[in-house]
């Protein structure tokens, strides 16, 4: 074997990974992140997340038993069938490649991503976040706002869109902008009707909303009730329970222009399940949450100072 030869192979050392000597940074390259081997340490942090841990660990803070080929999923060799297993998933494969790539492809699935619609709108099923405007264009009157759900707003027209925009996340879709723009003048016209009837004040209103044509008369219709930020809408495909951060528009002349933001499809049982590991910063922490969180399953009408007193509790164990 020759010089250069040798040279090359000895670049992949630990864990078979490259050590990227380039500008003495000595640093292995890992598919996911860097390894220092001067500090022992990650030179980014994990982009699997573990609540119970550091960010800048590895191999879950146990390196005889687990091994990280990735430098982002831990796995521990199972020697009674030879494999290597995901701990976090515990899917088994029989070779690091493989545990590389199916790491990366998970990475790649889970990543958050920006989508830009042109004129075809989308929409998110599940709980996610909305902030919208819009351009409309009619015999109108729109004036007020609300932060929270409080405040003063009359929405009163008939009108046709004439561009609007919508982003929406949630954390399985990541960013979706919707745009909906006229490609002609003939667009605007053969454009659905829009009309609205709406009040609030004082943290309380409702808006009936809706389309209608010559033809068909209306097409869609929904009716939205309020109670300080919490609303309620219904409509002829679905019941939708949101949260409002803020709503507000302005009329000139024959143009309106509106704009929101709020918290879309909330189902009631979101709560249930275990979102202690995303809010507690200890595992004494999240387990008192636990606690807490399996006291309120309970009957909550008949047992509220039970509820109290429990939760209290606690508390004090902290």
């Amino acid at each position: 074997m020759s010089a250069n030869a040798n040279s090359v192979a000895s670049k992949y050392k630990y864990n078979g990974t490259e050590l990227e000597e380039s500008l003495g940074l000595d640093l292995y390259e890992m598919p996911m992140r860097q390894y220092d081997p001067a500090i022992a340490r990650w030179t980014a942090i994990d982009p699997v997340v573990h609540w119970s841990k550091s960010t800048y660990t590895a191999f879950d803070n146990n390196p005889i038993i687990y091994s990280d080929p990735s430098g982002a999923d831990s796995y521990r060799y199972d020697w009674a069938t030879g494999t290597y297993v995901n701990r976090s998933t515990n899917e088994k494969t029989n070779n690091w490649q493989m545990a590389v790539s199916e790491t990366q492809s998970k990475m790649s699935k889970d990543s958050p991503s920006f989508k830009i619609n042109v004129n075809n709108p989308e929409s998110i099923s599940g709980a996610h976040v909305r902030v919208a405007g819009e351009v409309a264009m009619g015999v109108q009157f729109k004036e007020g706002q609300k932060l929270f759900g409080f405040g003063e707003k009359l929405d009163v027209g008939v009108y046709k869109v004439v561009a609007d925009a919508e982003l929406l996340w949630s954390p399985e879709t990541g960013f979706i902008l919707n745009l909906t723009i006229p490609k002609q003048i003939q667009d605007l016209i053969d454009q659905d009707h829009n009309f609205v009837v709406g009040y609030h004040q004082l943290g309380f209103g409702g808006e009936f909303s809706g389309t209608f044509n010559g033809d068909e008369g209306v097409t869609a219709a929904e009716f939205t009730g309020s109670e300080g930020p919490f609303k309620l809408t219904l409509s002829q495909q679905n019941s939708n329970v949101g949260f409002e951060i803020y709503s507000g528009s302005h009329t000139i002349g024959l143009f309106s222009f509106s704009g929101s933001a709020s918290i879309q499809n909330v189902q009631p049982g979101m709560r249930q399940g275990s979102p202690a590991d995303g809010m507690a910063t200890s595992k004494s922490n999240r387990d008192a949450y636990l606690r807490m969180m399996q006291h309120n399953r309970v009957d909550y009408d008949n047992k509220k100072w039970i509820l109290l007193a429990n939760a209290l509790r606690e508390l004090k164990k902290l």
